[in-house]
C-alpha cells in the first residue's frame, strides 16, 4: 500500500498573467492538465510582496508580523546599522518541522531564507541567502554538498544575471539562468530517488530571474521594448516551458496517491521603478534631509565630517568591488568572513541622513524617524507619528508621473492594516503598492507646504525591467482537490496549514493561515475534519553569529590586507 505524500513545485515569481494565455495557445500542457484535473487560483503574497517575507510565510503559515522576517536586511535596534536576516531570525515552526515531529520524512530544496539549514529528518539544501555553497549549514547533512559536487561537478546559489545585463550581455545572462535551472532540477531528481520522503518542496529561481531582467524583451508595452531583439523575445516563455517539462517528467515517476501543489511566492510584471525615486522624493517634499547637499562641517564637527567622508569612500570602493569581483571571489571572501558584508553595507546606507532634520526616511519604504525606536528620532509617538505618516501617505497618493500624468501609486497600507503578531514592532511603517503597468519616468508632487516639486533624479539604478506583483499562483492536484475549479481568496500563509491537513496532521493554532477548504471535495472534508494543536511557537535556533569588537578589528585588518576595503 502506497503512503500519502505531498510534492510542492515552487516557481518563484510565476504568474497566471503569463500562464493562462500560453495555456490557451497550447504551449504549457503540464500546467493545463494540472488545472483541468485540479483546483487553482491566485495566491496572495505577503503584504510587501518581498521574497524573504513571502517565503518565510510559506514556511511557517504566519504573517510577517508573526515570523519576524520582512526583508533581506533590517536595522539593528538602537543603531543606524543594518544586518542580513536568515533562518535564525525566523520565529515559527515550519511545515517540515511539524511533519518531522510526526515521524514524516522531508526533502527541502532551495527554499529562500532557510540558511542555515534545519536538522531535518531527510535532507535540505538552503536558499540564496547563504554566503556560498561551502558555508557550514548550506546543506543538511553538511556532507550533502560534497556528494552533489562529486556527482555533478558544480552547484550554484543563483545565476549572476545582473552582472551580465549591466554589461549588455543578455546572452550570457540567459545562459546562466538555464545552467542554474539544469543544476537544481538535476539535484531534485537525484535526491528524490536517493532519500525516502513524505513531503518534498523544490524551488526554481529561474522564473524570477528571467522575468526580472528579460521582461522588456517580451512586453511590447514596456518603455524599453526593443523590437529588433527577437532572439530574447521568448526568453521568459523558454523558462516556463522548461518548468512545464520538468513537472511532466517528475509526475511520471509518482503514484496517484501523491498530491501535487504548484505555487509561487508572488507574481511578476513591469518594474514600475518607484523605489528608485523615494529618497529624492522624501527630500524634495521636505520630509528627509541628508548630507549629500549639506555635508557636515570639518571645522564645526570634524568627527562627523571624517566619519561621513570615510563612509562615502567606503561605499564607492564597495560598489566597485561588488560590480567587478566574480561571484566565486565574493563568495570565497564572504565565506571566510561571514557578517562582513552586513557591516560594510550597513556602514554607509544610512550614514548620509541628517537625522536632526529628518521626519521620515527610506528603508525599503517610507519610515518615520520615531523617538524611542530610531537612535536619533525626532518624531513623538502617538499623535505626531500618525500626522507624519498620514501626510506622507497623502503625498504618495497625490504624486503623478511626469510624462503620463498618471497616479504612480495603487495602494498604501499602514503597518497595522497588513501586519500582526509578536513582531509587529519590527514591521515597516508603510507598504506601497505601485500602479501596475506604469514605468515611472519622474514624479510630480507637492511638498509639505503645498508647493509643486518635480523629481527626476534617482537614488539608485535598477536594471530589472520586471518586478514583483501581489498575486502568485496556486494549483493543487490530488484525490483531495476538486477538479477544474478556480477558487478565490487564497493566500501564501494558507499553504502550510493546508499541507499539514492533507497529510493528516493537526494545524498549530498559532499559524495565521487557514486550511483552504474551498479547494477540497466534499467527501474529503467529511472524512477528515480539521484538527488544531498548540504548536511550539518559536522553532528557530537563536544562535545568531556575530563578531566581538576584537574579532571585528582582526577581520577588518585582514580585509585591508586582501584589498577588499580601503
Amino acid at each position: 500500500m502506497s503512503k500519502k505524500r505531498v510534492l510542492i513545485f515552487g516557481f518563484d515569481g510565476a504568474t497566471f498573467d503569463l500562464i493562462k494565455p500560453w495555456i490557451k495557445q497550447g504551449k504549457l500542457p503540464a500546467f493545463a492538465k494540472l488545472m483541468k484535473e485540479g483546483t487553482y487560483g491566485e495566491l496572495k503574497s505577503s503584504p510587501d510582496t518581498m521574497s524573504p517575507s513571502a517565503w518565510a510565510s510559506f514556511s511557517t503559515g504566519k504573517n510577517p508580523g508573526g515570523h519576524g522576517i520582512y526583508n533581506f536586511m533590517d536595522i539593528i535596534p538602537g543603531t543606524v546599522d543594518m544586518h542580513y536576516l536568515n533562518s535564525t531570525h525566523r520565529d515559527g515552526e515550519t511545515i517540515w518541522g511539524a511533519l518531522n515531529k510526526s515521524g514524516k520524512k522531508t526533502i527541502v530544496l532551495n527554499v529562500p531564507m532557510t540558511y542555515p539549514a534545519d536538522k531535518v529528518d531527510g535532507c535540505m539544501i538552503t536558499g540564496w541567502n547563504a554566503p556560498n555553497i561551502k558555508s557550514k549549514g548550506f546543506t543538511y547533512p553538511d556532507s550533502l554538498i560534497d556528494d552533489i559536487l562529486k556527482e555533478q561537478g558544480d552547484y550554484v546559489l543563483f545565476p549572476t544575471v545582473k552582472r551580465h545585463m549591466v554589461k549588455d550581455r543578455p546572452d550570457l545572462a540567459l545562459k546562466e539562468i538555464h545552467n542554474e535551472f539544469d543544476l537544481k532540477t538535476s539535484v531534485t531528481r537525484t535526491l528524490m530517488k536517493k532519500y525516502d520522503w513524505d513531503f518534498l518542496v523544490t524551488v526554481v529561481l529561474a522564473t524570477d530571474q528571467v522575468q526580472h531582467y528579460f521582461w522588456h524583451f517580451m512586453d511590447k508595452k514596456h518603455r524599453d521594448y526593443v523590437e529588433a531583439a527577437k532572439e530574447f523575445e521568448d526568453a521568459i516563455y523558454g523558462i516556463y516551458k522548461r518548468c512545464d517539462d520538468f513537472v511532466t517528467e517528475i509526475l511520471a515517476t509518482l503514484d496517484e496517491d501523491t498530491t501535487i501543489i504548484v505555487m509561487s511566492d508572488h507574481g511578476n510584471g513591469i518594474n514600475q521603478g518607484g523605489v528608485q525615486f523615494m529618497v529624492p522624493w522624501l527630500s524634495k517634499i521636505g520630509m528627509m534631509a541628508d548630507f549629500k547637499n549639506t555635508p557636515p562641517s570639518l571645522v564645526q564637527n570634524p568627527l562627523l565630517w571624517s566619519k561621513s567622508k570615510g563612509k562615502r569612500m567606503l561605499k564607492k570602493q564597495y560598489v566597485w568591488l561588488n560590480n567587478h569581483l566574480s561571484v566565486k571571489a565574493k563568495g570565497f571572501l564572504n565565506g571566510l568572513f561571514p557578517g562582513i558584508r552586513d557591516r560594510v553595507e550597513s556602514s554607509w546606507r544610512l550614514s548620509a541622513v541628517d537625522w536632526k532634520k529628518t521626519k521620515c526616511f527610506f528603508h525599503y519604504s517610507p519610515r518615520v524617524n520615531l523617538k524611542g525606536r530610531e537612535p536619533f528620532g525626532i518624531i513623538e509617538p502617538g499623535k505626531e507619528y500618525n500626522e507624519i505618516l498620514d501626510l506622507v501617505i497623502q503625498k504618495l497618493y497625490e504624486s503623478r508621473d511626469t510624462v503620463t500624468g498618471e497616479c504612480i501609486v495603487d495602494k498604501v497600507f499602514k503597518r497595522d492594516e497588513v501586519f500582526h503578531g509578536a513582531h509587529i514592532d519590527e514591521a515597516p511603517d508603510t507598504v506601497v503598492w505601485w500602479k501596475e503597468g506604469l514605468v515611472i519616468s519622474g514624479i510630480i508632487s507637492t511638498d509639505i507646504n503645498g508647493k509643486e516639486v518635480v523629481i527626476t533624479e534617482k537614488d539608485i539604478g535598477d536594471p530589472r525591467t520586471g518586478n514583483h506583483t501581489p498575486y502568485g499562483i496556486f494549483i493543487g492536484k490530488g484525490k483531495e482537490f476538486r477538479k477544474g475549479v478556480e477558487v478565490k481568496g487564497l493566500e501564501i500563509i494558507d499553504l502550510a496549514p493546508t499541507v499539514l491537513h492533507i497529510m493528516g496532521e493537526p494545524v498549530p493554532s498559532e499559524m495565521d493561515g487557514k486550511v483552504a477548504k474551498e479547494t477540497f471535495t466534499d467527501a474529503f472534508l467529511k472524512s477528515r475534519p480539521i484538527q488544531y494543536t498548540k504548536g511550539d511557537g518559536d522553532n528557530a535556533p537563536k544562535n545568531e553569529q556575530s563578531y566581538s569588537p576584537d574579532e571585528e578589528k582582526t577581520v577588518e585588518e585582514t580585509l585591508r590586507g586582501l584589498g577588499y576595503i580601503e
